[in-house]
């Protein structure tokens, strides 16, 4: 059945590939593809841990893959050419914002640290273990805020007002200030170094709070955007030798670079298992899902969630977003990532590629619906971006499909599409964004209001006189 499953998403790459003109960038080309991975993954380590899959495990896949390819084929029928930009222009965005925006999250890593520090002396007073460096201090955090939230909430460190301030902003000028600096180096072929500051200490803002998964969001984000604005200046990136071999060692660096991160935040073990731990995350979510499905007595009605919520599991982030705005307890829901062993009793993680959760509250038919609900987002997306050309500095239908097309990346390892989409940074992001975009870059209401001070000055001056 592993060999089965292989060479089916393989020939749905393929029939992928061939349905959207040769776009390797299409959508149901990236969703076979990272099943492909992760089956050949399995495929390779197979004997280490002891892989066999059971007949539905292989239904379930194929059956996901098929309807975002007939979603998607539905879709691209009707597609009309690529829309080119005759002479295209950078978006015009002041030194100035970006160096406001550097001191922000300057101020936002050092109350950060402090907080951090505070938290550490705090479940020490409590503990008695002492965390000296900051790498032990990210790793304390990290681990209350997934796994000890009881602990976390007891201590109760109030978390400094500038951060709350910031972090909203923060997030939302980052991504923008990184859409603009993309397509500004499309377009003129140069990089501005504060820009590479601010970027910079977007990484770092990320790694200080413990989590190194928004990094590849960031990759995606820009290499996605890269893309489609080249593809509208009438490039087109071919699937070739050289640019497999470039993606291959960017793949590799970033690889190290994930795991110099796992040992900076102190996650690194005496007997790390490199090959281990990339099949964690390149393999090992398939072979969950086997076990689920294995263990579990699933209809194609009925899953195993008994909580009368619809979508509990689906959409826990935004319903525990909702009880913290309400201070209520309406929704208790509770995480059902658990950590998985392969039949051979190796521990490999607790995600299960993105069938897991849909599964586990609405049985097997969950699997064609809400995988054909997320097939036609990425497809009518990107059928529009492709051939529709936005009037505005920032196309707004771009940067979500840029931001959200790591989560169709990652359809292999987890539910992401859904829990970006209804959790609460996504929520905040979209409006900031939008917000900051109408009020500095498309109506340049900040220089207006200078402007106008300015005018008022002089105007008094004048009257003096």
């Amino acid at each position: 059945m592993l060999y089965l499953l292989c060479v089916i998403t393989f020939a749905f790459v393929i029939l992928n590939f061939k349905l959207n003109k040769k776009d390797w960038m299409a959508p149901a080309v990236i969703f076979s593809a990272v099943f492909f991975l992760y089956t050949f993954g399995c495929v390779i380590e197979k004997n280490a841990y002891d892989i066999v899959f059971i007949p539905r495990t292989v239904f379930v896949v194929a059956a996901g893959i098929a309807v975002f390819t007939l979603v998607t084929w539905a879709i691209e029928r009707s597609a009309g050419e690529t829309a080119v930009v005759r002479n295209p222009q950078p978006i015009e965005f002041h030194n100035a914002y970006v160096v406001l925006l550097i001191i922000a999250q300057l101020l936002w890593i050092i109350f950060f640290i402090k907080y951090l520090g505070n938290l550490a002396d705090a479940y020490s007073a409590v503990s008695g273990e002492t965390y000296a460096d900051l790498g032990a201090k990210i790793e304390l955090y990290d681990t209350m805020t997934k796994f000890w939230k009881d602990t976390y909430a007891q201590l109760a460190v109030s978390i400094p007002m500038i951060y709350r301030l910031t972090n909203p902003l923060c997030g939302a000028a980052e991504y923008l200030l990184l859409y603009i600096g993309v397509h500004n180096f499309t377009v003129n072929k140069k990089i501005n170094p504060l820009y590479v500051v601010s970027v910079g200490l977007m990484i770092v803002r990320i790694v200080i709070n413990g989590s190194r998964s928004p990094i590849l969001r960031i990759i995606t984000f820009a290499f996605c955007l890269l893309y489609v604005f080249y593809m509208r200046q009438g490039k087109q990136w071919r699937l070739n030798g050289r640019l497999i071999g470039i993606m291959a060692v960017s793949a590799a660096v970033l690889c190290v670079l994930m795991i110099a991160l796992l040992f900076a935040m102190g996650r690194g073990e005496k007997g790390f298992d490199l090959f281990g731990y990339i099949f964690t995350y390149f393999g090992a979510p398939v072979v969950n899902l086997d076990t689920f499905l294995r263990n579990n007595d699933i209809t194609f009605l009925h899953g195993v969630s008994d909580i009368p919520i619809f979508a509990a599991h689906i959409l826990r982030g935004l319903y525990i977003y909702i009880d913290k705005i309400l201070g209520t307890n309406l929704f208790p829901i509770s995480e059902i990532d658990f950590f998985t062993f392969s039949r051979n009793g190796i521990e490999i993680g607790n995600v299960y590629t993105m069938f897991y959760k849909i599964i586990y509250d609405f049985g097997i038919s969950g699997v064609f619906w809400l995988t054909g609900l997320m097939a036609l987002y990425y497809s009518l997306a990107y059928k529009r971006i492709r051939t529709r050309i936005s009037h505005h500095p920032i196309d707004f239908r771009l940067f979500i499909y840029a931001y959200l097309f790591n989560d169709l990346i990652m359809s292999a390892f987890s539910s992401r599409y859904y829990e970006t989409v209804f959790d609460a940074p996504f929520i905040k992001l979209v409006p900031v964004v939008f917000i900051l975009d109408k009020l500095i870059i498309e109506y340049h209401v900040p220089e207006k209001i200078i402007q106008w001070g300015f005018t008022k000055i002089g105007e008094k001056k004048l009257a003096g006189k």
